[in-house]
């Protein structure tokens, strides 16, 4: 997940520019760059398909259809035999979309943290008028 150690590919014209080879995700960037590279390995392992252009079962030969009838039956089970390439797709998909809300979180959170602070800050003005009030005579610092 380099883009130094990213070779040739048929699917990706062209991976990410971040990195996070062998580095823990600690931070929302990371988990984004993370989601990215993701999106570049799944299409190589689906040979550049998306989920909708895959058959949903395995027939007896291995080949796609997106029948129950013509699938191939798992004798264990008693299902028909699921696509495992379009559930990589499926279960990218879904990784990818839970790393993302980490890296928005990464972006608001200095934005909620602002919102407090100036929060606070009009609550002290409101304290100070209303104990300014008080002092000079006026209570709640309204004429009598």
């Amino acid at each position: 997940m380099s883009p130094a150690t990213f070779g040739e590919s048929d699917v990706v014209d062209e991976p990410p520019d971040c990195d996070v080879a062998e580095k823990p995700m600690d931070s929302g960037s990371r988990a984004r760059c993370f989601a990215e590279w993701m999106r570049v390995h799944a299409p190589e392992g689906t040979g550049g398909r998306t989920y909708s252009e895959m058959g949903r079962f395995l027939d007896e030969q291995g080949q796609e259809v997106f029948t129950e009838k013509e699938a191939a039956t798992n004798p264990e089970a008693g299902r028909p035999v699921e696509n495992p390439a379009r559930q990589l797709w499926v279960s990218q998909r879904a990784l990818a979309t839970g790393l993302e809300p980490a890296y928005v979180g990464e972006r608001v959170s200095p934005f909620s943290i602002a919102t407090g602070a100036l929060s606070i800050l009009i609550g002290a003005g409101f304290l100070v008028m209303l104990l300014a009030g008080n002092v000079l005579g006026r209570p709640g610092g309204t004429e009598t």
